[in-house]
């Protein structure tokens, strides 16, 4: 039965500052099975994680769990939900016009890292429900909850802050699939003329009316005469390419990685700046013959791009190709404290997103939210398939952090927001420099974009052990 306002607005304040119920324990202790299904489905090859040998012989003293399954070992899984105060709080709230749901940010803290045979138990506290915000997936409701995770013998182990939106907003999902537009050149007197030709496909070069000089990019007065009469030539395209640079990170929405610029001479004796595309980066050559035309690269938006002259050029043969990995292998040496200042970029991190992946997360972590592994149920919310869950963007972060870091580092804290959603056919580039350091303890400011724009950012404090420590 839905509440009146009012009586709705008083029974949520009386669940604010709650337990949920009684502790929950956790299914299974913490057990290397899990721990290696968790690792695979993020990529993480730590051998503090998976091997046991080598592990015994670090300063961990044995194989340790990655930090960010904390959740994962207290999940109920397949479990029926009990009838308990957090069950009544979404209920009122899907009752009262919010039907859907979504995470949006995750905050753990690490007390110490897990072991094999620990077994975790859980308590959950309503931290806070908002009222309705205007958000970009329509009206909704914040709800906050605070967990705390001890072994049986009541240690504290982990603490966290989860935030979950209810909303309600008929494909809500078109709103975070929209994808940002290229921003466009101001338009002013002087550039008139050039914009009216790409909307009529052609690149126009001005010319002084006077001497007949070209110069581009326009101006109000010839450089050589000083006159103040202009008018245009209509340029063939063809040209030569005097410099290129080849732009991977960072990754701005708008745009498609990796993204040529070229400086091309036309043969009119002017140069322009423009995009360079149907070629493979490592293909392109300086001196090279090029040929520009207008294209429309977004809806109402003609610009000027290059090709190569005479069709797409080809990618140099293998032999001729780089064979240098963009990330080097996973090492077994860690940072130490003094290897590190501030301001220091980690090298970026690729993260091909498929279905299996994406599924294969969702499981490892279980979480078994039908949106992260049935695509009519993500189609219901407007989205075109599954997409990835917060726990294994959490585990990616994790991950990204302690390779950079190397396998002896310990994290004390992953605080995550989510923005963007990673569908299957895109790719997450990880990116992060090195925010603070203080003591031996290092803050990692870190940003996974997409196709979409930033899927998540957040901070990593991870521990480096001290010079000369083994």
């Amino acid at each position: 039965m839905r509440l009146a306002p009012e009586a709705l607005e008083a029974r949520l304040a009386e669940l604010v500052g709650r337990e949920i119920g009684p502790p929950e324990r956790g299914p299974d202790p913490v057990n290397a099975p899990m721990i290696r299904h968790f690792c695979e489905a993020v990529g993480d090859e730590s051998p503090a994680y998976l091997d046991a040998s080598w592990a015994a012989r670090s300063r961990h003293r044995g194989l340790v769990a990655p930090p960010a399954m904390l959740q994962a070992w207290v999940l109920r899984g397949l479990r029926p939900a009990p009838k308990d105060r957090l069950g009544e709080l979404l209920a009122l709230l899907r009752e009262a016009g919010y039907p859907d749901v979504v995470a949006t940010d995750c905050e753990q803290t690490y007390d110490r890292l897990l072991r094999p045979g620990d077994h975790l138990t859980l308590r959950t506290v309503i931290g806070s429900v908002s009222p309705e915000k205007a958000t970009g997936l329509g009206p909704g409701r914040f709800v906050e909850l605070r967990l705390a995770f001890h072994t049986e013998d009541g240690d504290r182990v982990g603490a966290q802050r989860f935030r979950l939106l209810l909303f309600r907003g008929a494909g809500a999902g078109a709103a975070l699939l929209e994808r940002p537009r290229r921003p466009h050149a101001p338009a002013s007197p002087d550039t008139a003329f050039f914009a009216e030709g790409l909307a009529a496909g052609e690149i126009r070069i001005e010319r002084c009316g006077a001497c007949g000089r070209l110069r581009h990019p326009p101006r109000p007065m010839c450089p050589a005469c000083q006159s103040l009469e202009r008018g245009f030539v209509v340029a063939s395209g063809r040209g030569t390419l005097h410099s290129f640079t080849v732009l991977h990170h960072p990754a701005f929405p708008p745009f498609h990685y990796p993204l040529a610029v070229a400086l091309v001479d036309l043969e009119e004796g002017t140069r322009l700046v423009a995009g360079l595309v149907e070629v493979e980066p490592d293909a392109v050559t300086i001196g090279m013959a090029v040929e520009g035309e207008v294209r429309e690269v977004e809806e109402g938006l003609p610009l000027p791009v290059f090709v190569p002259a005479g069709g797409r050029a080809a990618r140099p043969t293998a032999a001729a190709a780089p064979t240098a990995p963009r990330i080097p292998p996973r090492r077994t040496a860690t940072r130490r404290v003094g290897d590190v200042v501030a301001g220091d970029a980690l090298p970026p991190l690729d993260v091909p997103l498929t279905v299996t992946g994406i599924v294969a997360g969702a499981i490892a972590s279980r979480d078994y939210q039908d949106v992260h592994h049935d695509a009519d149920a993500a189609r219901r919310q407007g989205l075109p398939n599954v997409f990835m869950n917060i726990l294994t963007t959490n585990g990616y972060v994790g991950r990204y952090a302690t390779d950079w870091a190397g396998p002896e580092a310990v994290l004390r804290a992953v605080a995550i927001r989510l923005g963007a959603p990673n569908l299957p056919g895109d790719t997450m580039t990880l990116t992060g420099r090195v925010a603070s350091r203080e003591g031996d303890e290092v803050t990692l400011a870190v940003e996974g974009r997409n196709a979409l724009g930033p899927h998540v950012t957040g901070t990593v404090r991870v521990a480096l052990p001290p010079e000369g420590a083994r």
